[in-house]
């Protein structure tokens, strides 16, 4: 099972690179693997004696800067040299569920889709200032 978790992270990490792919820049920020939470392996399919393929990884996965939550099926492709794996492709009609409640995290774009997704460049902001704002009234 030690292996598979090593595919878990290397889909995570793709999942994420190919998200931000699709969101609008500069107004969403670019988004980070922050854990993941849960990796379920469905199926398996015999290549050879040494090889096997999955057919489905469920993924739970939570996201930086914003804490999204976010649920995926993906079908790894087996490529040429047997061993790495990539996404099938990816856009917007790849059904992402997320977990949690965004708020007004995304109100900087208006694509209803994602929105689910975005994380405004704003809040990095809006967020630097109330810490600044905080350290400042602790010096008074």
């Amino acid at each position: 099972m030690q292996k598979y978790q090593a595919y878990s992270v290397l889909l995570s990490l793709q999942f994420v690179r190919n998200l931000n792919e699709i969101l609008p820049k500069p107004q969403c920020v670019q988004l980070q693997l922050k854990s993941i939470q849960e990796a379920i392996l469905y199926g398996q399919i015999k290549i050879t004696d040494q090889q096997e393929r999955l057919q489905q990884i469920e993924l739970t996965i939570e996201l930086k800067p914003s804490g999204a939550i976010l649920r995926t099926m993906i079908e790894p492709k087996l490529l040429a040299d047997g061993i790495t794996y990539r996404l099938m492709k990816f856009d917007q009609t790849l059904e992402i569920e997320r977990l949690d409640t965004y708020h007004n995290q995304s109100i900087c774009i208006d694509d209803r889709v994602l929105r689910k997704y975005c994380y405004c460049a704003t809040n990095l902001f809006r967020s630097k200032i109330k810490m600044k704002i905080k350290i400042n009234d602790g010096d008074v």
